[in-house]
């Protein structure tokens, strides 16, 4: 196969030495050595097969050891957790609410409410205007 490539080459190179003649005009005519179809390496060498092969394998394995390992690792884990949390919470929930009730008592301050406000003294006027007049309405107590 390369020695048909080489010859052709060969012939081409010649060709292009030798002038070409129209109506007595001689003039050389270029030819490109890059016309002849050039043949290509098989795409799936060896190294090639075997990297393809290496990726497939890394890439399986890695899917079943997540699927098959790490996914019901974590959720054995976070059953577990869920378990004792349902357990421990409201001991946690109750020994804060005992706390808080404790400190409140301990601390001596007394927690009132505040008396209501008083009505502000004075006389309030509620003031409209519309169409031309203005009414004026006192707040008499």
């Amino acid at each position: 196969m390369v020695q048909r490539v080489i010859e052709q080459r060969k012939m081409q190179t010649r060709a292009a030495s030798v002038p070409f003649e129209v109506s007595g005009i001689a003039r050389p005519v270029s030819v490109s050595v890059r016309s002849v179809p050039e043949t290509r390496p098989a795409y799936w060498t060896a190294e090639r097969a075997k990297a393809a092969a290496l990726a497939v394998s890394v890439v399986g394995i890695g899917g079943t050891v997540t699927g098959l390992v790490i996914i019901p690792a974590l959720v054995a884990a976070l059953s577990a957790l869920a378990s004792v949390a349902v357990v421990v919470a409201p001991w946690l929930i109750g020994g804060g609410i005992v706390f808080s009730v404790i400190r409140a008592a301990m601390s001596g301050e007394k927690k009132t409410s505040e008396p209501y406000p008083a009505k502000p003294v004075g006389n309030v006027y509620n003031v409209y205007i519309g169409e031309g007049q203005t009414n004026v309405h006192t707040n008499t107590p």
